[in-house]
């Protein structure tokens, strides 16, 4: 697995390290202990730094769902706004979607009208971009649940249908459940 794969680089090369922890902050955040993924993000997030390290982005992000599954709603929306004040100013905006995902949640969650305009964003610049499959999938799914969340069918349906339409053409059984899940919620 790739926790114990990256050991041994992470040793020769400090940057690996941050991948080690962040593949546990991830591993746990996904067996729902957020508290361990909070842990492995910040240790992640020691070792990188915006705009040096490939994944920071992803590894704040990853910090911000951690905070959110614990119910600190108010310190993830608070660290998700500094995280994206980091990304613009390392120049890093537009390798930050991860980021822009987690933020969108952060404000919906916040009850601000602005987070489903910085998915639609995302997803304009996809399409715009010919971006598709499972990055397209999500930017759908983040938009879908901001619809069901306010209470919007419309765009519920709209943005659940493409959210199928990406992760059901690939067969991939995680995908499979992860838009199961999207329509259990609704």
């Amino acid at each position: 697995d790739l926790i114990e794969a990256s050991g041994p680089l992470g040793q020769r090369y400090p940057a690996w390290l941050a991948v080690q922890h962040f593949a546990g902050a991830e591993y746990h955040r996904i067996r729902r202990d957020p508290a361990r993924a909070l842990s492995g993000a910040d240790t992640a997030l020691a070792l990188a730094a915006p705009g040096v390290h490939p994944l920071w982005a992803n590894i704040a992000a990853t910090r911000v769902r951690a905070l959110s599954d614990l119910g600190r709603h108010g310190d993830a929306l608070a660290a998700c706004e500094s995280y994206a004040a980091n990304a613009r100013s390392a120049g890093v905006w537009a390798s930050a979607d991860a980021l822009w995902l987690a933020l969108a949640v952060c404000r919906a969650r916040a009850q601000d009208a602005s987070a489903h305009t910085l998915v639609d964003d995302l997803i304009a610049r996809y399409e715009a971009a010919g971006v598709r499959g499972l990055l397209l999938g999500a930017a759908h799914e983040t938009r879908a649940r901001i619809a069901l969340w306010t209470g919007d069918d419309a765009a519920y349906a709209q943005h659940a249908e493409a959210c199928r339409k990406a992760y059901c053409s690939h067969r991939n059984s995680a995908l499979l459940t992860k838009y199961k899940r999207l329509t259990q919620e609704a």
